[in-house]
């Protein structure tokens, strides 16, 4: 189970294919499993990095609040991490 360490919480993810990149972030509540096969498909012509932001699916649920401007900063320290972006 691929997970990178993003400040404070590990968050799971799934990095795919070549070429631009791409990021694919669930709704509120949502985790990797919302994209089904959309992931399969975008990687014939995408880098694709999909993740379970903070509090959902695989990723680590720290008991805090959670905000839009923190889980931007999840999602751009993801893609510095993984190197998906």
């Amino acid at each position: 189970m691929p997970t990178a360490r993003v400040a404070d919480v590990d968050l799971y993810y799934e990095l795919r294919g070549r070429g631009a990149p791409l990021l694919l972030i669930p709704g509120l509540g949502g985790d990797v499993s919302s994209f089904g096969p959309m992931i399969d498909d975008l990687a014939t012509a995408f880098r694709v990095l999909a993740f379970d932001p903070r509090g959902a699916g695989r990723s680590g649920k720290p008991e805090m609040s959670y905000s839009i401007p923190g889980m931007a900063d999840d999602a751009a320290g993801l893609m510095q991490a993984v190197g998906g972006g």
